[in-house]
């Protein structure tokens, strides 16, 4: 049984293909797979952009339990509720208010920001170069 963080594998592809929206790229559905993982996006603009859609959609298919949120106390409070374990997927313009807030919950298992450009990259590399679980 690997590592949780080798079961689930987002990458950022907005580097080299000039597009702009996460693509999963793998997804190990062994039986080792926890069954009370959540996976929570936040974005404000989740909606609004056809690949985000259809990313949702790919997901709902993979995932037994996977939640979408464009409100950020709607967002906090499921997470501070919720006793799943959680891999959430949060918007750069969010992220580094959220991460501060969010990083120590034990139930949160994993944090991937998706959609920074270059200049914000660096920002975010430094900034959460102290969180583990980004």
């Amino acid at each position: 049984m690997g590592s949780k963080t080798d079961k689930y594998i987002l990458n950022d592809e907005s580097q080299s293909s000039g597009s702009s929206s996460p693509r999963l790229i793998n997804y190990d559905l062994s039986p080792s797979v926890d069954d009370d993982l959540t996976l929570v996006w936040l974005d404000r603009e989740l909606h609004i952009h056809p690949k985000n859609i259809e990313i949702q959609i790919k997901m709902k298919n993979l995932i037994n339990s996977f939640r979408t949120f464009t409100d950020v106390p709607a967002f906090i409070e499921f997470i501070e509720s919720n006793q799943a374990n959680l891999f959430v997927i949060i918007s750069p313009d969010l992220s580094l208010t959220l991460i501060r807030y969010v990083h120590d919950l034990p139930q949160l298992e994993h944090i991937y920001i998706y959609k920074s450009s270059r200049v914000y990259r660096k920002v975010l590399e430094q900034t959460v170069k102290n969180y583990s679980k980004v």
